[in-house]
C-alpha cells in the first residue's frame, strides 16, 4: 500500500484512506457491530456483512483502486472488490432490508460529507455523534439534549431532579460549523 494521498479538491483536507476509516466506523455504528469484525476470519453472515458493506461504500465513495481497497480489507486481489460490488448490488435488488440499509448508510456518508462528489471541509465543520444521547423535557415543545453526560452530571447541571430519557442507537449525526472558522 502506497503513501496516502490528499484528495485533489479545494474543499477537502482528508486523505482517501481516512475516508475509508470513517466509512468503516459508520458501518460498525449502523450495524451495531464490534470493530474486531474487520480483522476476524469468519463466514458468519453478520461478520461478512460488515466487511462487505464497508468495502462497497469505500469503492463507491472514494477514488481508491480496487487493489487498494482489497489491501485495506485484507482481501487477496482487486477482483474480490469487483465480485463483492456485484454481490451487494444483486442483494439490494431482491432483499428489502439490504436495500434499506444501503440507502441509510449511504445517506449518513453523504451527510458526513464523505462522498467523493460532496466532501466537506473538516476544519470548517465538525460532527456531533447523536447515536447515544439523553434528553430532559421541559415542556411539550421544549427539551434539552445531553451528549456524553451521565445522569448525575445532568442533575448537577440542572440543579433539580430531572426526568432523564435515554436515546440509544439512533444512528443520527449533527453537522455544525466550527465557531473558530466563522
Amino acid at each position: 500500500m502506497g503513501q496516502p494521498f490528499l484528495i485533489d479538491n479545494m474543499y477537502n483536507n482528508v486523505t482517501e484512506y481516512e475516508i475509508v476509516e470513517y466509512i468503516k466506523k459508520i458501518v460498525l455504528l449502523y450495524l451495531d457491530s464490534p470493530e474486531e469484525f474487520y480483522t476476524k476470519k469468519s463466514r458468519k453472515p453478520e461478520v461478512l456483512k460488515v466487511k462487505q458493506y464497508a468495502c462497497y461504500f469505500s469503492k463507491k465513495h472514494t477514488s481508491l483502486s480496487n487493489q487498494n481497497i482489497a489491501d485495506l480489507f485484507g482481501l487477496k486481489t482487486h477482483s474480490s472488490i469487483i465480485s463483492l460490488m456485484k454481490k451487494i448490488e444483486g442483494y439490494a435488488t431482491y432483499d428489502r432490508l439490504t436495500k434499506h440499509e444501503l440507502k441509510e448508510i449511504n445517506e449518513v456518508i453523504k451527510l458526513k460529507g464523505l462522498s467523493k462528489s460532496n466532501r466537506i471541509d473538516f476544519e470548517k465543520y465538525y460532527y456531533i455523534n447523536m447515536n447515544n444521547f439523553k434528553s430532559v423535557r421541559e415542556a411539550p415543545e421544549r427539551a434539552i439534549i445531553f451528549i456524553g453526560y451521565d445522569d448525575s452530571e445532568i442533575i448537577n447541571l440542572l440543579s433539580e431532579t430531572a426526568n432523564i430519557k435515554n436515546h440509544l442507537h439512533t444512528k443520527k449525526f449533527l453537522i455544525e460549523e466550527n465557531p473558530k472558522t466563522k
